[in-house]
């Protein structure tokens, strides 16, 4: 939380006239007040779908309202199917990203064809 807040504090002083955007990973009571959480690294896999909802209702519940999950997964490939599902749930979360390590397939809807993003794809 401190180090949220260090950031916070340090970019309001670069820019008064800029609201400062902070994303943490970690923190306790009163980090809210300073920055967005993301639920850190996740798998591209069906399981790491599911736990995302519960993480993101309970963070809510316990005073963190800005968070969410790297959409798709952050390790591994998503298929096109998990990954058209992942961006569906994702866009109820306060907060989303597409977030892939370097060895994954691109986590872009138009990198899936039609199956995820007709309306992205050339015709």
């Amino acid at each position: 939380m401190l180090m949220a807040r260090s950031t916070y504090e340090g970019m309001k002083l670069a820019n008064e006239r800029k609201r400062p955007f902070v994303l943490t990973r970690a923190g306790f009571v009163g980090s809210q007040r300073y920055a967005a959480m993301w639920t850190r690294d996740n798998v591209s896999n069906w399981p790491h779908l599911h736990m995302s909802i519960p993480m993101v209702l309970n963070l809510g519940l316990s005073g963190q309202p800005n968070s969410g999950p790297d959409i798709g997964g952050f390790v591994g490939d998503a298929t096109p199917k998990l990954f058209g599902r992942w961006m569906g749930v994702g866009a109820m979360f306060p907060f989303c990203r597409g977030h892939s390590t370097k060895r994954s397939v691109d986590h872009e809807p138009w990198s899936f064809g039609e199956e995820v993003g007709p309306s992205f794809t050339n015709k």
